[in-house]
């Protein structure tokens, strides 16, 4: 077979397969898998997600798809092909956000150069995607998820391999990624009186508050120097051996903001951590 006669057979079933709808007996392969990285998220601030094509099936000409999330729990800032999809030898492709509810993606490989996905070809990064973790579902301790979808794009884009050698189009298996929402850092571990500062005036607050009577500040966890998830005279006695004697320092949270991982609702956000 000639060298054009291969190219117009290639841009046939390209056309065939990305402009009409997709064959109602494509099947489900497992041999094709969409997966999406998992992470966590601190509220309010952003995640970058990766979308990974792995073939261990037959050598790959096209794919498209679609991909949702929750737009209560996260807002799509950003999708553009990621480093593995940049790389690749293709004569169209495109990443195409779909209003609030996720994007769109497709790629054909060079018909010219007869390029394919080969088999046994894990692509880590073909979609690279910037989410933001806000909403009303985007709550400390929860998750979400992004996962195929045929729901975007007019008409909508349905999830189809083609495959290089038959032009078959087959249906590739996913697995959701998982999204982990933290809460806002909210407090440094020693600074008990909330000034921003790990000194003298904390131990001095602490004693204060353990043996006189004074009023607690709103972050009991802050006050719990050596992270013995108990408030005690060890307390200022640790902070006064780190500052004057050079015992070790405060645990996690220190000298940074850090998230209080359980007994959250004891301690508000310092305004130091705001």
């Amino acid at each position: 077979m000639s060298l054009a006669t291969r190219l117009l057979s290639a841009i046939s079933i390209v056309v065939a397969q990305l402009t009409v709808a997709p064959s109602l007996e494509a099947q489900s392969d497992p041999d094709y898998l969409i997966t999406f990285t998992s992470g966590d998220v601190i509220l309010g601030e952003s995640i970058v997600v990766d979308l990974t094509l792995t073939n261990n099936g037959e050598d790959i000409l096209a794919v498209q798809g679609g991909v949702c999330h929750d737009p209560d729990a996260l807002e799509l800032v950003e999708a553009e092909f990621g480093p593995d999809g940049d790389a690749l030898d293709r004569t169209f492709w495109a990443v195409t956000q779909q209003g609030d509810d996720g994007y769109t993606w497709t790629f054909t490989m060079n018909v010219i150069t007869m390029a394919v996905v080969s088999t046994g070809t894990t692509l880590d990064s073909v979609v690279r995607a910037t989410y933001v973790a806000v909403g009303d579902n985007a709550v400390a301790g929860s998750t979400t998820t992004l996962e195929n979808c045929e729901t975007l794009g007019n008409p909508i884009v349905e999830n189809r391999v083609i495959l290089a050698g038959t032009g078959d189009d087959l249906i590739p298996d996913y697995e959701p990624g998982t999204i982990s929402f933290l809460p806002e850092p909210n407090f440094i571990r020693g600074d008990c009186d909330d000034d921003s500062l790990v000194a003298l005036a904390d131990g001095l607050e602490m004693l204060g508050e353990l043996f006189q009577g004074d009023a607690q500040g709103m972050c009991a966890a802050a006050c719990d120097a050596n992270n013995d998830d108990a408030y005690t005279i060890t307390d200022p006695i640790y902070l006064f051996t780190f500052l004057f004697l050079d015992g070790p320092a405060p645990p996690i949270q220190y000298p940074d903001c850090g998230i209080r991982q359980e007994g959250a609702d004891d301690c508000w956000v310092q305004a130091s951590c705001e």
